[in-house]
């Protein structure tokens, strides 16, 4: 069988890989490449083509998983490439070559492969003409190589050529959204370089164009808002920061279908979400703080405000028009599944899923009563998110950081002058290393104690002092923090003689959306009526763990504060009974271990003695409302600390999955004090009292300042 035929073999898979996300048809694309290479060992010729075929996919499997050794065999197949066309013919190889080279110096920083980059780019432009076809790209190639070379040796000169370059490749017709991209950015550091508005009006022009162009591929498309509004965002061109702000996040309701609803945002989305936050400053800044919280809302939890929407929508339309709410049933089945991710979408197959789900969503928009279908929520709809008392949304932006508090129909902004992005990644930094313990398992209580009183400082004493003159003592406060916050104890916080914790009852919400689903939702009485799971340690395990000593204690103190409960202990909770049982109980109550995986927060989970019991897992549970999921373990509300704007936690998709109350832990607790913290709240709740409220009242019972004190750790989700 000849190579080239085998080759189109492998051409398919990487095409369905791109239109579908799922590395392993990448993988498998990569091995047919290989073995038609193999078949054409006599045919030089064939050889040639089927190795730049094989590089670019390799190049494609680099950029999806950052795999240097994938990037460095294209780089080796190029280099063979080259060396067996004839000079004519070299010009594909030698531009492939030059772009895998780039990335190389993107990737690690090293200088060799730009000079190398920059070496072949000028020898590809040599091969052609400004009516080739290929030039615009050629040119775009070299012109994004000597880009990134001024910025290594601030060389005018490469400067100069790339903008002659990239102005040569935009003056065709119709140029690609990737020569456009290519050429806007030159622009904009030609106007951080030289300050000319002609090159300020020309990026964004630029940037413009590849925004509105629906062939382009999404992420270049992505590129483009983020850039222009980073760009406007430097004039203080509020208006033009915002719109392009929106128009990312609009961009990214066509990404996340085709992503997946079952796991967290990839490292790109997450980037391009945080643009929110500057759109939301940006509206702060035009006095429009309604839409400042519609943009957040937009952006963070995005995926699992989408899932409950999903949920919720579909029985709608199940109703009303069956055969559109299987379609996208069908659709949302392939969501489901695991997916790898690319940065490099397609024009025509790229998006596909996203296109054929923006369809069928079109059509279900045009049923009487369905025009909102799968829609964003407008300010209205998610002030209802206050109907229980102030939800604070912290926002942290380059441009200004606030605390937006929603009371009712009314927002009002506390600014928050000294609360700087990377101030607060330095916090969230220290935290984490805080949660490590040292000898003897000690905890550094000196990083915990000033994390505690710079979040008063910065954070939670403005927003006190806005809210306590005209409050009652404890009022109920829901947070809902974003960014480097996401997973901070704001509701510990405290200075010498003030401590949040004695001012009001916290709770967190993942988003204004799931507060109000959560409020909306009919459980059972939360006064010890239900049927209560108990799973208390789970051994041995999917990684050896500390022994639980109070364990015993706190699954006979819960069997005896409840009124029917179902005991799993050690060898008996498995992953599979532990999942057929919470079907049938209205609460749960898990002793055990959490395990956080910063990397993929949908892997974290819960341990169990068959395995890991994780948040994607959780996300697809579908059971009637329930009650309070009480997790004493450590981690159960933690996924790792990053950069994500989202929670993903066991104790955030158990809330999604229908628990209407969850009380989790973000860090590490003594198992003592976490069933002593149980006893006391269970106290509470058989009186009567809300488990936010009891949770409360347990946690003033303890030392913050003692080690692994579970103030800072304990939290309560729900309404």
């Amino acid at each position: 069988m000849s190579g080239l035929l085998v080759a189109g073999l492998s051409d398919v898979l990487r095409l369905r890989y791109l239109a579908s996300g799922a590395i392993s048809d990448l993988t498998e694309a990569i091995t047919v490449a290989r073995d038609a290479l193999a078949l054409a060992s006599e045919y030089p010729d064939e050889r040639a083509a089927i190795m730049v075929r094989l590089a670019s996919t390799l190049q494609s499997l680099f950029q999806a998983t950052g795999d240097l050794e994938s990037l460095d065999e294209a780089i080796h197949r190029l280099r063979q490439a080259v060396r067996e066309l004839p000079d004519p013919r070299q010009r594909e190889a030698l531009s492939s070559l030059s772009t895998a080279l780039l990335l190389r110096h993107q990737a690690t920083s090293v200088p060799e492969p730009l000079e190398e980059a920059v070496d072949l780019g000028f020898r590809t432009v040599a091969l052609s003409t400004e009516d080739d076809p290929a030039f615009p790209r050629t040119a775009a190639n070299l012109a994004a190589a000597l880009l990134a070379r001024y910025r290594l040796r601030n060389d005018r000169q490469d400067l100069a050529v790339a903008a002659d370059l990239a102005d040569r490749a935009v003056a065709v017709s119709r140029p690609e959204a990737e020569v456009l991209s290519v050429a806007s950015a030159v622009h904009a550091v030609r106007y951080e370089t030289f300050g000319a508005i002609e090159d300020f009006d020309t990026a964004l022009s630029l940037w413009q164009h590849i925004v509105d162009d629906d062939a382009a591929p999404l992420s270049v498309r992505l590129d483009a808002a983020e850039a222009a509004s980073g760009l406007a965002i430097h004039r203080a061109r509020w208006e033009h920061a915002l719109a392009f702000a929106e128009k990312c996040l609009a961009l990214l309701a066509l990404d996340l279908p085709a992503r997946g609803y079952l796991a967290p945002g990839p490292d790109h989305v997450q980037r391009y979400a945080a643009v929110a936050h500057d759109g939301a400053a940006c509206a702060l800044m035009l006095g429009q703080p309604e839409r400042a919280v519609e943009l957040l809302e937009q952006a963070r939890a995005s995926q699992w405000s989408r899932l409950l929407d999903l949920r919720t929508d579909l029985s709608r339309l199940q109703q009303a028009d069956p055969a559109l709410a299987e379609r996208l049933a069908q659709i949302r089945a392939q969501l489901d599944a695991p997916t790898g991710q690319d940065d490099d979408w397609p024009s025509d197959l790229g998006h596909e899923l996203s296109g054929s789900w923006a369809r069928t969503i079109e059509a279900v928009r045009a049923i009487p009563g369905f025009s909102s279908f799968l829609a964003p929520w407008s300010f209205a709809e998610l002030a209802n998110a206050s109907a229980g008392g102030p939800v604070v949304v912290v926002n942290i932006s380059r441009v200004r950081s606030d605390a937006l508090i929603i009371e009712r129909q009314d927002v009002r902004v506390v600014p928050l002058p000294d609360a700087h992005p990377e101030r607060m990644r330095i916090l969230a930094t220290e935290y984490a290393a805080s949660r490590d313990l040292g000898e003897g398992g000690r905890r550094r209580l000196s990083s915990t104690d000033e994390l505690l009183r710079q979040l008063w400082s910065l954070i939670v004493r403005p927003v006190m002092d806005h809210l306590l003159p005209r409050k009652a003592v404890r009022p109920r406060v829901w947070w809902c923090p974003t960014q480097a916050l996401a997973g901070l104890p704001l509701h510990a916080a405290r200075a010498h003689d003030s401590n949040a914790l004695e001012m009001v009852c916290s709770s967190y919400t993942p988003s204004l959306r799931i507060l109000v689903e959560a409020r909306a939702r009919s459980v059972v009485d939360t006064a010890g009526s239900e049927r209560t799971l108990i799973v208390a340690d789970p051994q041995p395990g999917p990684v050896p763990l500390p022994p639980l000593f109070a364990a015993r204690q706190e699954a006979l103190m819960i069997q005896q504060s409840t009124r029917d409960t179902t005991l799993l202990a050690e060898h008996e909770a498995t992953r599979a009974t532990v999942l057929a049982l919470l079907a049938q109980h209205d609460a749960l109550h898990f002793i055990g271990h959490g395990l956080a995986d910063p990397s993929d927060p949908s892997n974290s989970g819960l341990a169990l003695a068959d395995g890991l019991l994780t948040v994607a897992e959780f996300a697809r549970l579908r059971r009637p409302p329930a009650g309070l999921a009480f997790l004493s373990a450590c981690f159960s509300g933690s996924s790792g600390f990053g950069s994500r704007d989202e929670l993903w936690s066991p104790a955030v998709a158990l809330h999604i999955a229908g628990f209407r109350d969850v009380i989790g832990v973000a860090d590490v607790v003594a198992d003592r004090d976490a069933a002593e913290l149980a006893r006391v709240c269970y106290e509470q709740l058989a009186r009567g009292v809300h488990p936010a409220e009891a949770l409360n009242h347990a946690l003033r019972t303890f030392d913050d300042r003692a080690e692994l004190s579970p103030v800072v750790g304990f939290f309560h989700i729900g309404p």
